[in-house]
């Protein structure tokens, strides 16, 4: 169940940190020398952004990488954090226009010891009655290897909107769906949201994505165990109950030191 919270958590950010690139990039018209800033300057300063046109296509669709080379590192209440590889997105269509996609993939890309693999699409469907816009979320072939050998994998499907505020330092996602694979000790396992995720820049993370709120259902060989991660707290914690036992932990210290406890362990 922790390493479930540990991989919503890693496929959340990505998506949110991804549609920061692809929203700023979309203002200002995919010139990739305004890539969107903020207070982490230790990532947006190494990081390389280039724009693509495949079959020499003036317009649409558009290639954008994110090459973090051999790493750009950043360190948050005493944790360092580390991005590198390449992630590279395809977008069909200007982001804000209802049917436009984007499909992302993978080149050798880590968060730290994590190795992140999968075909992720998300595909604009719209406003809602709120306004807000909303997208369809897909993960296909959703992979994480721990230290080159643990994998867990990953299929997920869903919606997530977007609700976007004044200054988009304050904006908001909102995520529901269900996702299923197996886990890192072998195990099918089942993850439902049951009161959905949100998503917010947290001061306390240099305003780094975080899940603060929402829970999760996750069913394993008959067994099921709840995650909730609180009432939006900046605080990186959610609480673990399984037969009624309730127990607090920090999602993203699991990305250094829970695993190495299993390797040795195994």
């Amino acid at each position: 169940a922790e390493d479930d919270a540990m991989a919503e958590d890693v496929y959340s950010t990505i998506d949110a940190m991804i549609d920061d690139e692809i929203a700023t990039l979309d203002a200002n018209n995919y010139n990739s020398d305004n890539g969107f800033k903020s207070g982490d300057d230790e990532l947006y300063v190494c990081k390389e952004i280039t724009v693509d046109h495949p079959n020499d296509t003036t317009y649409f669709p558009k290639v954008v990488t994110i090459d973090y080379g051999e790493g750009c590192t950043v360190i948050i209440n005493g944790e360092e954090y580390t991005r590198k590889g390449m992630i590279k997105i395809t977008v069909t269509e200007r982001w804000f226009i209802e049917g436009a996609s984007r499909t992302t993939t993978f080149i050798d890309f880590y968060m730290n010891d994590v190795k992140v693999e999968g075909t992720r699409t998300l595909t604009n469907i719209g406003a809602n009655d709120d306004g807000n816009l909303e997208f369809s979320h897909e993960l296909v072939d959703g992979k994480l290897t721990f230290f080159d050998s643990l994998e867990y994998t990953r299929t997920s499907s869903g919606v997530r909107e977007w609700e976007r505020a004044a200054t988009p330092i304050d904006d908001k996602w909102y995520i529901t769906g269900s996702r299923n694979g197996i886990n890192a000790e072998g195990s099918a396992y089942e993850h439902t949201i049951i009161e959905e995720l949100v998503l917010v820049r947290c001061e306390e993370f240099r305003y780094q994505w975080a899940i603060v709120q929402g829970v999760v259902e996750v069913t394993r060989n008959g067994k099921t165990a709840i995650i909730d991660y609180g009432n939006g707290t900046c605080d990186g914690a959610a609480v673990l109950e399984v037969n009624g036992e309730q127990r607090e932990f920090q999602v993203r210290k699991r990305y250094n030191h829970r695993r190495k406890i299993f390797r040795m362990r195994n």
